[in-house]
């Protein structure tokens, strides 16, 4: 025989040369020698290996000789062989686990590769997966994609952890699979076993089991259920291909009408097992778990702290796997928030929108519109905005009133009046008008004065085109009040130092508007056009911005400005009727 086949495996000291009368001698017949052949190195070689024992694999040695020595087998299609010999499992170098040595299992579950050669691709299910169900990572330094495809198509590992299976149905199965339990009795006989012979196709992932030290049997905690959950929902959803087309119709013999049954195994295990650990009430301080078929509830007790993994149900698979598992979606969200009273707003919104009439479809697209969303965002914003302002505008006013009041009672002669001037307002965080309930922006009138209040948390304040016009209009009894806000809570005193007057605003702001009354008739002009060729100009968010520069500059206050400008006309009044 030639020694080159076994020349990387002499580390084994089974001494072939001391058998052999020359490595360059092919075969020699000798009368009374026995002929020492292939196979008889073949049988040696494997016996030494296979009486080694988990201990012997300390030795690095030893794992390399066994790694070769399948890698040559496989390049010779020794299958037999490979049947009969011991294989290395566990002793990850990240998991504290030992040496299993054994043949290769004839179980439903089969070894799969070490885990580094499926872990880039099943980075959660290798966390799950025992090291001891997977191939030792010696193999993966001799044999190549090639060997593992070899070992796959002739049944001794799983090369993937989602398995695609194709075999005689049985009851058991058949539980997991078909879709109307109606169907089933169809299928049974009197003693309820399977009546008809006939083959079926499903996905299932290698160990998601509750057998003894298979994924599921090996879950206590909530944690644990949580990383069985994550996987499940990130990662099984996304790699198996049937899962988006999880039905399959079955033509069996003797039946007149297919059968429809379910493809992905994995997925109705799940929902018939309990793996999801729920806490009960502690003895000591020993907490203990009970374990529970998938809720909304259970869930959703798991799910708390991992908003992370609250995201990914909002993609649609994930929402199809929660539904298969006949886990309300909504109900398993809401679950997760964390206050009673967000809780109910949820469920007033989902209420509103069910009871609405709305189409489905509809209300997924306005949400997943993101320009929808901001259109209705804003209005939104606007509402509170709203109410934030009528809130602090609720309370200038009365201020403004009340101080006004007092000023009336040291013998100025005034009426004032609040009266809602159009729904032109301002709202930003910048300015703000103040605006009635019926939308209306708000001033007052005092004698024959229009007072437009203003409150600002900036360096200044803004004016509509409309109000911009009426104060140029009637420039001469038209005043701006700015209140600057500084996050103290205003009252008379806030509002008699730092509230400011602009008594000729409409004085200052002329100009300007003319030249924008002039932009507008070209503006105009453009939109008719010419020959039929015109511009099509979108509204603009246009504001007339007083600076602070302005209503500082000025110094004058609410008392100067009501006792220089009301005062003197309540003389002229006494001195005309005394005459």
């Amino acid at each position: 025989m030639a020694t080159g086949d076994f020349a990387d495996i002499h580390i084994i000291e089974l001494n072939f040369s001391d058998k052999l009368f020359s490595r360059e001698i092919n075969s020699l017949q000798i009368s009374g020698v026995e002929n020492y052949t292939i196979q008889n190195a073949i049988n040696d070689l494997k016996a030494e290996l296979n009486e080694l024992d988990e201990s012997d694999f300390v030795k690095s040695s030893n794992q390399e000789c066994n790694a070769r020595f399948l890698k040559w087998l496989i390049s010779k299609d020794h299958k037999e062989i490979i049947k009969d010999l011991k294989i290395l499992t566990g002793a990850s170098k990240k998991i504290d686990e030992s040496f299993v040595y054994d043949h290769f299992p004839k179980s439903e579950h089969l070894l799969l590769t070490p885990k580094p050669y499926f872990e880039v691709n099943f980075p959660l299910y290798s966390v799950l997966v025992r090291d001891k169900d997977c191939l030792n990572e010696i193999y993966n330094k001799y044999l190549n994609e090639a060997d593992y495809h070899f070992l796959n198509e002739s049944g001794f590992i799983h090369i993937s952890p989602l398995v695609t299976k194709t075999e005689t149905a049985n009851i058991k199965l058949l539980e997991h699979l078909v879709i109307k339990e109606s169907d089933l009795n169809v299928l049974r006989d009197a003693e309820g076993q399977l009546k008809h012979k006939f083959k079926i196709t499903y996905s299932d992932f290698a160990y998601l089991t509750a057998s003894d030290g298979h994924i599921y049997g090996r879950n206590t905690t909530q944690k644990s259920s949580l990383e069985r959950l994550k996987f499940l929902l990130s990662e099984a959803v996304e790699k198996d291909t049937f899962f988006d087309s999880d039905i399959q119709e079955v033509t069996i013999e003797g039946l007149e009408n297919p059968i429809q049954f379910r493809t992905c195994l994995w997925v109705y295990r799940a929902k018939r097992l309990n793996w999801v650990n729920v806490k009960t009430e502690s003895e000591g301080s020993e907490t203990k778990f009970v374990s529970e078929t998938p809720s909304s509830k259970n869930l959703s007790e798991i799910l708390k702290g991992d908003e992370n993994l609250v995201r990914t149900i909002r993609g649609s698979r994930q929402q199809n796997f929660l539904n298969k598992l006949g886990v309300g979606v909504s109900d398993l969200i809401r679950n997760t928030l964390p206050t009673d009273e967000l809780r109910l707003s949820w469920d007033k919104a989902i209420t509103n929108m069910i009871t609405s009439d709305a189409d489905p479809e509809l209300v997924q697209e306005i949400f997943n519109d993101p320009n929808i969303r901001k259109e209705y965002e804003k209005r939104l914003n606007e509402r509170k905005l709203i109410s934030r302002n009528q809130t602090i505008g609720k309370l200038i006013e009365d201020l403004f009133k009340e101080y006004i009041e007092q000023l009336r009672e040291s013998g100025v002669i005034i009426n004032i009046q609040r009266e809602p001037f159009g729904s032109d307002y301002i709202l930003t965080e910048e300015s703000s008008d103040l605006v009635n309930k019926e939308n209306q922006r708000e001033g007052f009138r005092i004698n024959n004065w229009l007072i437009e209040l203003k409150a600002t948390g900036k360096e200044h304040a803004s004016m509509t085109p409309l109000q911009a016009k009426t104060a140029t209009e009637q420039k001469d009894n038209y005043s701006l009040v700015v209140v600057p806000l500084d996050g103290t809570e205003p009252d008379i005193e806030y509002l008699r130092i730092n509230a400011k007057v602009i008594s000729n605003i409409g004085h200052k702001i002329d100009t300007v508007f003319n030249d924008f009354s002039d932009v507008e008739i070209k503006k105009s002009n453009l939109n008719n056009g010419q020959d039929g060729i015109s511009v099509s100009i979108e509204d603009q968010n246009i504001r007339f911005r007083v600076s602070s520069a302005v209503w500082s500059s000025e110094q004058t206050d609410i008392e100067t400005f009501i006792k220089t400008y009301f005062k003197v006309l309540a003389e002229t009044s006494n001195e005309t009727t005394t005459t």
